[in-house]
């Protein structure tokens, strides 16, 4: 390596710490931090919303010591949600928590759905927010809302996310919910309905708009990008850009699930996600 390579690194790495202790300065000024606690003995079965969850036997795989996450809009768009009965639901796009001009119908009947929870279950979220649910049965467990990502300093790294000063970054809500339990130390995790695959269905119409084609677990829905204000004509290097950092920060919990011990298993064979073992034990016989 070039002496001028040693030297941008250096320089890279020096400026990657003080950005860590920057945000681990300004978390524990705010004082609004929960602090992970150890559940080694666990299992959790994280539910994302790809097509793929229609062929894993959850039940399977669902005993007492198993905890049950879902994500987003999974209430109001599974009918299996009063019967799972799961233990955490995991929100962390802002959409949620402010007023949104595309959203407010489904949040309001994710809202009153919420309202109707009669077993203890956590909203994992961001630091300080909170839904306008009224349900006793209802309580909040914070991720700490500052990013801190990169491949670089993993010690470093890992110390700020283990107590919960930084994040590894959440490109994708799935990310979020697997660095909060693999912060925890669980035993093992496993992914389901994690296919990753959606970029395969993004399209440029004649009039130079972005399109895609979104498939879930209950159904599909052509999308619009400039109808929903997040990306506009010439950006598809935006859009594409995001996808990459989602797998990049795939790849940064992964080897932080290795320091910590934490098993992960992707149960979606067809997974775009390269970096956690998959396992088809579990899919439904057909």
């Amino acid at each position: 390596m070039s002496v001028l390579k040693k030297i941008y690194y250096c320089m890279k790495n020096a400026g990657e710490v003080l950005k860590g202790i920057v945000f681990s300065m300004l978390t524990l000024r705010a004082g609004k931090r929960e602090r992970f606690v150890e559940e080694t003995d666990k299992e959790v079965l994280i539910l994302g919303n790809g097509p793929s969850l229609n062929d894993v036997d959850i039940e399977r795989i669902i005993d007492g010591n198993t905890d049950v996450v879902c994500v987003n809009f999974f209430p109001i768009k599974d009918q299996r949600f009063f019967e799972m009965k799961p233990q955490y639901l995991c929100l962390l796009d802002p959409v949620f928590f402010q007023k949104s001009a595309t959203a407010e119908d489904k949040k309001a009947e994710l809202f009153e759905t919420l309202e109707k929870v009669d077993w203890p279950m956590k909203i994992i979220c961001i630091q300080g927010r909170k839904l306008p649910v009224n349900n006793q049965n209802i309580s909040y467990s914070w991720i700490n809302g500052r990013g801190f990502t990169g491949m670089s300093l993993k010690s470093f790294r890992y110390f700020l996310y283990r107590k919960n000063l930084t994040n590894c970054g959440m490109q994708n809500v799935v990310i979020g919910a697997l660095y909060y339990f693999v912060s925890k130390k669980v035993r093992r995790i496993y992914l389901a309905g994690v296919d990753m695959s959606e970029f395969k269905q993004i399209s440029i119409g004649e009039d130079n708009e972005i399109y895609i084609l979104t498939q879930h677990s209950y159904g599909e829905e052509k999308i619009k990008y400039s109808d929903t204000g997040i990306l506009k004509k010439g950006d598809l290097y935006i859009l594409l850009g995001c996808y990459v950092t989602m797998f990049e920060q795939f790849r940064c919990l992964q080897e932080y699930a290795m320091a910590q011990n934490v098993e992960v298993l992707n149960l979606s064979p067809n997974s775009y996600i390269d970096v956690f073992e998959k396992n088809a034990e579990y899919l439904v016989k057909k």
